[in-house]
């Protein structure tokens, strides 16, 4: 046989197909793995997190679901994610590779709804000055809760999660993300 046989356009497919078959299975062991050995065991930490979310933020208004979803750019689960990860590991960030998150925004996917990760983020995210939680914020910044904010104010709050920090130190800073946020949410659908 010559060499020139071991590569015909068809086995050169089949192998390409036996590679691309064995990448995938790899990579549904990984998340199955990973599901009972590291996500599973911190289920309890999740339901923790979702007992502690207002009504109001288990149930957020429409307007602010798509400020949310804009501000994060439809990566709500990846936010998810890392706010379920510091939960589980206060004193660690994630690991420097991209395969640990990956997995963590799959498996978010996966086990929680749109609704349960919306709550996660609303009641779990750091406001700035020692505040966690869109209501906490609502009654602390506008003394009103969560359900009477105007579109503007609840951009205000929306604004706060992608910096809050430097956002809370910096009224006009806040105004100028908030202000970007609401004309790039009415630019989307």
């Amino acid at each position: 046989m010559s060499k020139r046989s071991l590569f015909t356009p068809l086995r050169l497919v089949k192998y390409l197909a036996s590679g691309l078959a064995l990448l995938c299975i790899g990579v549904l062991l990984a998340l199955l793995v990973y599901n009972f050995a590291i996500f599973q065991p911190h289920r309890h930490v999740i339901s923790e997190l979702l007992a502690k979310a207002t009504a109001e933020e288990r149930a957020l208004p429409p307007a602010m679901r798509h400020l949310l979803k804009t501000s994060l750019c439809g990566k709500e689960s990846t936010y998810t994610a890392r706010l379920i990860w510091r939960s589980c590991n206060p004193d660690c960030a994630p690991a420097g590779s991209v395969i640990e998150p990956w997995l963590w925004e799959k498996l978010v996917q996966l086990h929680l709804s749109e609704d349960e990760q919306y709550g996660l983020i609303a009641s779990s995210s750091y406001m700035g000055n020692g505040r966690y939680g869109f209501s906490n914020e609502a009654m602390a910044r506008f003394q009103r809760p969560l359900a009477s904010l105007s579109e503007t104010e609840m951009a205000t709050l929306v604004a706060l999660v992608r910096a809050p920090s430097a956002y809370s130190s910096s009224a006009e800073r806040l105004s100028k993300a908030r202000d970007t946020l609401l004309k790039a949410s009415k630019e989307q659908p």
